[in-house]
């Protein structure tokens, strides 16, 4: 199955966070809260998939305050 637009944008907003990258309707990187729900939704959908991997719960125990690169930012 091919990924959504959805998807896609999603993947993006957290590859944005990640990089420090501008984007976005606000040309801005994108925020630690905005990508962690992103990556959230992901990992629920990828999850109900494959009926295994990270859960939604296990991303927003585990994710990070910082973008790699910036700690302490």
């Amino acid at each position: 199955m091919p990924m959504t637009i959805s998807e896609a944008q999603a993947v993006n907003t957290i590859l944005r966070w990640i990089t420090g990258q501008r984007g976005g309707e606000d040309g801005r990187p994108a925020t630690g809260d905005r990508a962690r729900t992103e990556a959230m939704w992901l990992a629920s959908r990828a999850h109900a998939v494959l009926g295994a991997g990270l859960t939604a719960t296990d991303v927003a125990e585990n994710w990070p305050d910082d973008a790699p690169g910036e700690e302490g930012s």
